[in-house]
C-alpha cells in the first residue's frame, strides 16, 4: 500500500497537466559475447630421436567473456612422437573424459579433434559456481552455470594470416596462431 501512494499521486499530477504516462522500456544492453577468446594457442610435437619425450603439448590463454576472467591452460597427450629404439610411453588422453587443467580450476579444456599439431580444434569449459565471482546472474541466484565453447579447426587454411608452423632438424615441430574464438555450444 505504501508503494502505491506515490505512483497514484504521480498519475494524478500527470493527468492534471495533460501529460500522457508512458511505460519506459528496460535498458537494452548490447548482446552478451557468445565465445571464449583464446590467445596464442601453441602446440608442439617432440623430436622422434632418442631419448624422446613422446608427448605432444598444447598451451594457451583463454578469457571467458561473461565473467571477464582469464587463465592459462596447458596439457599433454599422446604419445604422438615414437622412437624406433624406445618402447612407447603410456597413453595420455586429452579428451572430454580426461580434460586438461588450467591455472583457474573453473576452466578446463580438451582436444575436440586432432589430426596433428598442424590441424586440431579445442573445446573449453568454464563453470561458475555462484560463489561471488563471475556473472551477476550466477552471483545473484547462487547457481552453477556451465559454458562450453569449441574452436574451428586450427590450421593454415582457417587462419592464413596468423598461422605459424615450423620444424627443426631434429623434427621438433611447433604451431601457433594469434587469436581464436570458441563459440558457445550446448553441452
Amino acid at each position: 500500500m505504501f508503494f502505491s501512494v506515490p505512483i497514484v499521486a504521480a498519475s494524478l499530477i500527470a493527468a492534471a497537466h495533460g501529460t500522457p504516462i508512458t511505460a519506459v522500456s528496460p535498458r537494452q544492453d548490447a548482446a552478451a559475447p557468445q565465445a571464449f577468446e583464446i590467445l596464442r594457442p601453441y602446440s608442439g610435437k617432440p623430436s622422434e630421436r632418442p631419448p624422446s619425450y613422446q608427448y605432444c603439448g598444447i598451451a594457451f590463454n583463454v578469457t571467458d567473456p561473461v565473467s571477464n576472467l582469464t587463465t592459462r591452460c596447458s596439457g599433454e597427450h599422446g604419445p604422438c612422437a615414437k622412437s624406433s629404439s624406445e618402447p612407447a610411453k603410456p597413453e595420455r588422453l586429452l579428451d572430454a573424459a580426461h580434460p586438461g587443467a588450467c591455472a583457474d580450476a573453473r576452466f578446463s579444456f580438451w582436444l575436440d579433434s586432432f589430426r596433428g599439431i598442424e590441424d586440431y580444434s579445442l573445446a573449453v569449459r568454464f563453470v561458475e559456481d555462484g560463489s561471488g565471482s563471475g556473472s551477476e546472474v550466477s552471483q545473484e541466484y547462487g547457481v552453477e552455470q556451465v559454458r562450453v565453447g569449441v574452436t574451428p579447426r586450427i590450421n593454415r587454411e582457417n587462419f592464413p594470416d596468423s598461422w605459424r608452423y615450423q620444424c627443426g632438424g631434429s623434427n621438433f615441430c611447433t604451431s601457433i596462431v594469434d587469436r581464436v574464438e570458441a563459440p558457445f555450444v550446448e553441452e
